[in-house]
C-alpha cells in the first residue's frame, strides 16, 4: 500500500513525527512521503483533517525536491 499527501495538508506534522521511517518531508505548501514509506498506515491513521490517501502504486507521481529535502533514510 502507497500514499499521497493531498493539498487538504494543514502542515500539522503529526504525519511525519509518527512515521517509523521519518520518510516524511516538509515541503513549502505541504509534507511528502518519500522513498522509505513501506506502507504502514501510521500517517494515514493519524492525519486529524484527512490529507493523507491511498494510492495505487503506478498513480504516484514524482516530484522534484531538493537532494537536501529528499528521504535518505531507505540509503542510511
Amino acid at each position: 500500500m502507497k500514499f499521497r499527501i493531498t493539498d487538504h495538508c494543514v502542515k500539522c506534522g503529526a504525519c511525519a513525527m509518527d512515521c517509523p521511517t521519518q520518510c516524511i518531508t516538509q515541503l513549502p505548501l505541504q509534507f511528502y512521503i518519500g522513498v522509505g514509506c513501506f506502507g504502514c498506515g501510521d500517517c494515514y491513521e493519524i492525519c486529524p483533517v484527512g490529507a493523507i490517501e491511498i494510492v495505487e502504486d503506478d498513480v504516484i507521481e514524482d516530484i522534484d525536491i531538493p537532494k537536501s529535502e529528499a528521504c535518505n533514510k531507505a540509503s542510511d
